[in-house]
């Protein structure tokens, strides 16, 4: 479940887990796909070898996030402004503790949660300095999902297949949507609500820091011909990479190249200053 919550400037809950090595330097803020909650790391023991810390925080409806009230209004830009504020929150905390510097982050965002990143990139480029997208829509829909979730939701195919690749994973892709259908219908609706407008790929040109696209060649859902093509070249210093024969985890099966992008140059603090 999610490790714990927050309550934003305007009153809402959100749900928040850190990940990975907390007393890392280096910060990666992972926005998840629809459906999707928290608590999802790609590939723990790289991680862990990496030392980085990811903090995933869950969209109104997800997880332990707070659903938008009915007649309320869904939105990725309000979302994007209650992370900067987190963020800007921890940093201030952080400056007390001269062992743990706080600097920029990392930020990935993968599926649905791909659009919410880039809201947040372009809204707050002074709260990051190293972008990726994964799987990425540029217009996406969410009409056919409803909980209970599956993996095939995500564009996961030939479950055998994949779990022999990255043992392990489908577990933790099944406990990530089962926490997301927590609120039942409740995140799908925000994140379809939200996605109703197109606005977000006009601000592109507003992201500063340099992006990476990922697409796996057989995603059923989303390619780089047309979604990563359309995205890319609206964001100023973006290049895309491609993941021969992978549908829906593209982010696990280039998980070590996505932390070179998001943690260059990390380093986990040394055990003498923990």
């Amino acid at each position: 479940m999610t490790a714990r919550t927050i309550v934003t400037a305007r009153g809402g809950r959100l749900g928040i887990t850190g990940l990975g090595d907390p007393a890392s330097h280096r910060l990666v803020v992972v926005f998840h796909p629809a459906p999707g909650a928290s608590r999802f790391d790609p590939d723990p023991a790289f991680t862990r070898h990496w030392g980085v810390h990811l903090l995933g925080i869950e969209r109104p409806g997800y997880g332990a996030s707070e659903a938008v009230p009915t007649g309320g209004r869904a939105s990725f830009e309000e979302f994007a402004d209650d992370v900067a504020e987190y963020l800007r929150q921890i940093r201030q905390s952080a400056q007390e503790l001269p062992t743990i510097p706080f600097r920029s982050v990392g930020v990935l965002g993968w599926g649905v949660g791909a659009v919410a990143a880039s809201v947040f990139a372009a809204r707050h480029p002074h709260r990051l300095d190293a972008l990726v997208l994964v799987d990425a829509p540029a217009h996406p829909s969410l009409d056919d999902l409803h909980a209970p979730f599956r993996a095939a939701d995500l564009g996961i195919r030939d479950e055998a297949r994949v779990d022999a690749a990255h043992p392990g994973i489908l577990a933790r892709v099944h406990r990530m949507l089962d926490d997301a259908a927590g609120q039942g219908d409740s995140g799908i609706e925000f994140d379809r609500a939200a996605c109703a407008s197109s606005a977000w790929l006009d601000d592109l040109d507003d992201i500063t820091v340099p992006a990476v696209l990922v697409y796996g060649d057989d995603h059923p859902f989303v390619d780089r011909a047309t979604d990563g093509s359309l995205i890319a070249a609206r964001i100023p210093d973006a290049r895309i990479a491609h993941v021969p024969e992978t549908s829906g985890l593209a982010v696990a099966a280039v998980w070590s190249r996505i932390l070179e992008h998001l943690a260059p140059r990390h380093g986990s603090i040394p055990g003498g200053k923990r």
